[in-house]
């Protein structure tokens, strides 16, 4: 479990740096946000830190469902010619398979049929997230038990996730 996570941790704080880079709002919310739960002589996420920075898990939550994957070359004006693409860290969660038959939206899916979660898709969806494309972490605080899809879903999700999110939130 550890080294299945090591890959998706550390690509997903290196592209949330990298994102974070871009948004110095979103920085100085975070830092704000770090100072009044903190003092200057205080160390960070001691022992009995459970995620306390309410606006921290926030902000890990929205860099899950919103990672810069890569860029990509905009044809249009040389000063907006490299514009970030946005991706979850794994689009499509691990195969699962139909057990028995099962219709959904009328078309009968047969039992052993492979089924691929589309995280992407799901964490992007306007009708959990109003508005999908834009990198707000205020939403977690919104509504804090929004659906977040990037570990997967129901007992076959990611069984490191605690482990992750605690990871990120330091």
């Amino acid at each position: 479990m550890l080294s299945g996570g090591l890959d998706t941790v550390t690509t997903l704080v290196a592209w949330s740096v990298a994102l974070l880079a871009q948004r110095t709002d979103v920085q100085e919310k975070a830092i704000e946000a770090i100072r009044e739960l903190y003092r200057e002589d205080q160390p960070l996420c001691d022992a009995e830190d459970d995620q306390k920075c309410a606006y921290v898990v926030a902000l890990v939550k929205e860099c899950l469902r919103w990672v810069v994957h890569d860029f990509h070359v905009r044809h249009s004006t040389p000063e907006n010619s490299r514009v970030p693409r946005y991706y979850t860290v794994l689009r499509l969660a691990l195969p699962r398979a139909s057990v028995k038959l099962i219709t959904y939206n009328s078309i009968p899916i047969p039992s052993g049929t492979t089924i691929f979660l589309n995280a992407w898709a799901c964490n992007m969806d306007p009708t959990v997230h109003r508005d999908p494309a834009v990198f707000r972490p205020e939403r977690w605080l919104e509504t804090p038990d929004a659906p977040l899809f990037t570990y997967g879903l129901g007992y076959r999700m990611c069984a490191g996730s605690l482990l992750a999110n605690r990871e990120l939130y330091l």
